[in-house]
């Protein structure tokens, strides 16, 4: 097993954009997700064809950075996983750690299917689940320690999908673009929260959004999905 200190520094030199720095396991794992990633994308959509030709900085690196703003985060829940960024790319960066587990929350049957194949590939602890995130409840996940999601939908939908875990403490780690202050206002009308940006490592025109203390507003209802 790692060491937290080890896997910190996998996720900075990732995050970074210097992959060639990270540890060999990490390294061959990565290699073997980008692999699968392109041979079934050649069959279903899975990332949009111009980012297909820079999967490391795109998509593994962006998705690393999460790790950075909860680096004791052991249990993940990634909502709408899609090609499993950021949720495979965790659970790939926490494969040696046993406490470790991620759950991909992911509707399209297909899209599921092939984030099932990486994680019996690379044998990750994951759990996918190929269901609608407005389906999902508590029991179906129980306690976590973290919830994420990138290019899904506004942050007061977010919140209204996570709020059953963000309202027990977990934290949320949100990839976000241009509209990040757009969406802060508008989630503020109906919810209560503290809001952490920082700058994205990746993506000039992104920021990762930390979220805690979520609670809805007195009077607040469900229908600003």
């Amino acid at each position: 097993m790692r060491n937290t200190e080890a896997i910190q520094r996998d996720v900075q030199v990732l995050s970074e954009g210097r992959p060639e720095l990270v540890s060999r396991e990490t390294l061959v794992r990565l290699k073997v997700y980008a692999d699968l990633l392109t041979r079934w994308q050649s069959r279903i959509n899975l990332i949009g064809q111009s980012t297909a030709d820079d999967i490391w900085t795109r998509h593994f690196c962006d998705s690393a950075q999460v790790l950075r703003h909860a680096p004791a985060a052991r249990i993940w829940l990634d909502m709408g996983s899609g090609a499993g960024f950021p949720g495979l790319v965790i659970a790939t960066l926490l494969a040696d750690d046993p406490s470790s587990k991620t759950i991909l929350v992911e509707a399209n049957g297909k899209k599921s299917a092939f984030l099932r194949e990486v994680a019996r590939t690379l044998d990750l602890n994951t759990l996918v689940l190929t269901r609608r995130l407005e389906t999902l409840n508590f029991e179906d996940v129980g306690l976590i320690d973290g919830v994420t999601s990138r290019a899904l939908a506004p942050l007061t939908a977010l919140f209204t999908y996570a709020v059953p875990w963000l309202s027990r403490g977990a934290t949320g780690i949100f990839l976000k673009g241009q509209s990040v202050e757009d969406e802060v206002t508008d989630a503020n009308r109906d919810w209560k929260f503290s809001a952490n940006r920082e700058k994205s490592l990746c993506d000039p025109t992104g920021t990762v959004l930390t979220i805690t203390e979520l609670k809805r507003r007195d009077g607040a209802t469900d229908d600003g999905r």
